[in-house]
């Protein structure tokens, strides 16, 4: 078992790497034919969670894809409180005129998407859509925007690995796994 400190380890895996590379393959074929007939998709990745997913899914798209990225900051570093999501850093390729799809790590609220979905469009974006690695069902009923494209479920409150981190913790882990303890 893998310890963050003293009150935090790194559980059981929920999604090996084997499957998360099948579903982004399933997710990208979905993506495709949504896109269908559009001579161009601007993919913008919600760094740094988003990253290896980004990254895979843009290989795995037929559609000619763009890649940008944004960062938004919604958890500071005790990774339990959120202020509510904050733009650090805007995509570098501009929106307007151009189909969408953002490309973010977990869904839980759904106020970091809704309100980069809304920015996006208000600044000419002619479509967008939000493709999502990890959806936590926990907070589903609430959800401030509903993801396009998912590529897994969970009930897991807390997870990390495949970018995605708990205290800037284990990104590189080529599996997501649940944190046991996460609020100890």
């Amino acid at each position: 078992m893998l310890t963050i400190d003293e009150d935090h380890t790194v559980g059981s895996v929920l999604f090996s790497q084997e499957n998360i590379r099948l579903r982004i393959e399933d997710m990208a074929k979905e993506i495709d034919e949504a896109f269908k007939g559009v001579d161009q998709v601007l993919a913008i990745g919600v760094l740094k969670g988003a990253a290896f997913f980004t990254a895979d899914l843009a290989r795995m798209l037929k559609t000619p894809t763009l890649v940008s990225y944004t960062t938004i900051s919604s958890y500071g570093w005790n990774a339990l409180q959120s202020d509510g999501p904050q733009l650090q850093h805007d995509s570098d390729i501009p929106v307007q005129g151009r189909h969408v799809l953002i490309v973010e790590d977990i869904i839980d609220s759904g106020r970091t998407m809704s309100m980069l979905k809304q920015r996006l469009l208000a600044n000419g974006a002619l479509s967008v859509r939000i493709a999502i690695l990890l959806d936590l069902l926990h907070r589903a009923e609430d959800r401030a925007v509903t993801p396009d494209f998912v590529g897994f479920k969970s009930r897991a409150t807390w997870v990390c690995g495949y970018g995605i981190d708990y205290k800037e913790h284990y990104r590189n882990l080529p599996d997501i796994r649940q944190i046991e303890n996460p609020s100890a």
